[in-house]
């Protein structure tokens, strides 16, 4: 039983997206050598309104392949998460419009035999005019706001603080540095990850790039010492065990 199970998981590795087996600088599809072309009128196809007929369209013309970014440069209707009646967004709760266009484009483009190439998409999406709207803005959510009074040892424009006081913080430092985070009135165990605003990932050790080893857990009830691992943009994601 257990060989035909291995068997089975062989067959189906051998059968999805990969590098090709022969060449490793090239793609196979079940199991055979694959050119994968195609291109379409935006990255974000999820949502686009006639996306059925679009991909009829890149279909039409013998292309097998999408590029699709989780984009957030929509408007307020199209982004991930709940949209309150007061205009502000719910961090706890998925905006379910958006992710049921999502499926919609994974089972559409499944049915035609498209390769999807998934990216979850971007800095840019998050700054200047789209900033402004954009649920991960503190003015535009309940469940952060900037609380910059529970930060010391701060340079202007060194870090700025969002948080859910007790359950969890979002230290953003805009160009390296180090600051006091005051969790007196936050008792417990804090797991805390940095997150590499360049890189756009989590940086867990000194290994890639030089940077000191982080902690991964903190102790509330206290006055801790934030130290961003290098110079350049980072955030500190500290949420409650």
């Amino acid at each position: 039983m257990l060989s035909v199970f291995a068997g089975s998981i062989t067959r189906a590795d051998t059968d999805r997206i990969r590098p090709y087996s022969g060449n490793p600088t090239y793609w196979q599809y079940r199991g055979k050598p694959v050119m994968l072309l195609g291109g379409s009128k935006t990255d974000h196809i999820f949502l686009l309104d006639d996306l059925e007929e679009h991909l009829d369209e890149i279909n039409a013309v013998g292309a097998n392949y999408v590029r699709n970014t989780m984009s957030q440069r929509e408007g307020i209707e199209l982004k991930p998460h709940k949209l309150l009646p007061d205009g502000k967004f719910d961090m706890d709760q998925w905006n379910e419009e958006y992710w049921r266009r999502f499926q919609n484009m994974l089972k559409w483009t499944a049915a035609r035999d498209i390769i999807v190439q998934i990216e979850v998409w971007d800095r840019f999406d998050y700054a200047e005019q789209h900033w402004r709207i954009s649920p991960w803005n503190p003015r535009n959510n309940p469940n952060f706001t900037p609380h910059l009074e529970l930060l010391s040892d701060r340079e202007p424009n060194e870090a700025y603080l969002a948080a859910k006081p007790g359950e969890r913080y979002a230290v953003y430092f805009t160009n390296g540095g180090s600051v006091r985070l005051d969790l007196s009135n936050a008792p417990g165990h804090f797991n805390i990850s940095w997150i590499s605003v360049a890189m756009g990932r989590t940086v867990e050790s000194s290994q890639p790039g030089g940077y000191r080893l982080m902690d991964k857990t903190i102790e509330g009830g206290r006055v801790v010492t934030l130290s961003a691992p290098y110079k350049g943009g980072w955030v500190a994601a500290i949420a409650k065990q």
